[in-house]
C-alpha cells in the first residue's frame, strides 16, 4: 500500500510547502509563514493547491507528486516533458502523465507546473 502524503503550492506566498509543513501549520494554528502563533484564516490559504504523492520515485529517489514535470528517458525525448496528474475516468483511477507515457519511461523530475511553467513551453 502506498504512503498517503501531500504537499501544497501556496499561491498567496508563491512557494511550495513540504508535505508535513502544511498539516503541521494547520494543526498548530499557524498561517503560511507566520512568525507568531495565531488561528489561520481562509485568506491564509487563498490560492493553495494540494497535491498527492504518487507512491513512486524518480531515478534519483525523489518522490513524485501531482503537478511534477518529468523528463522522458533519452530515447523518448521526442514525446516532450510529462506532467503528472490524477485521473478517474472510464473505470480507471490513478496517476497518469500528460503524454501517456508510463512512469518507467520517464527519467527524473525536472520541476513542477507552479515553479517551472517554462518547462512546458512548446506543448
Amino acid at each position: 500500500m502506498r504512503e498517503l502524503k501531500f504537499r501544497a503550492w501556496n499561491g498567496k506566498g508563491r512557494r511550495m510547502t513540504k508535505s508535513w509543513d502544511l498539516f503541521h501549520l494547520i494543526a498548530n494554528g499557524y498561517s503560511w509563514g507566520a512568525s507568531a502563533r495565531r488561528k489561520p484564516t481562509d485568506s491564509d490559504f487563498e490560492g493553495a493547491v494540494v497535491m498527492q504523492y504518487t507512491g513512486l520515485k524518480d531515478k534519483n529517489g525523489k518522490e513524485i507528486y501531482e503537478g511534477d514535470i518529468l523528463s522522458p528517458v533519452e530515447v523518448l525525448h521526442g514525446e516532450g516533458n510529462q506532467v503528472v496528474s490524477y485521473c478517474a475516468e472510464g473505470g480507471y483511477s490513478g496517476f497518469v502523465t500528460s503524454g501517456g507515457l508510463q512512469f518507467d519511461e520517464c527519467d527524473k523530475i525536472i520541476g513542477n507546473i507552479y515553479e517551472n511553467p517554462e518547462l512546458l513551453e512548446g506543448k
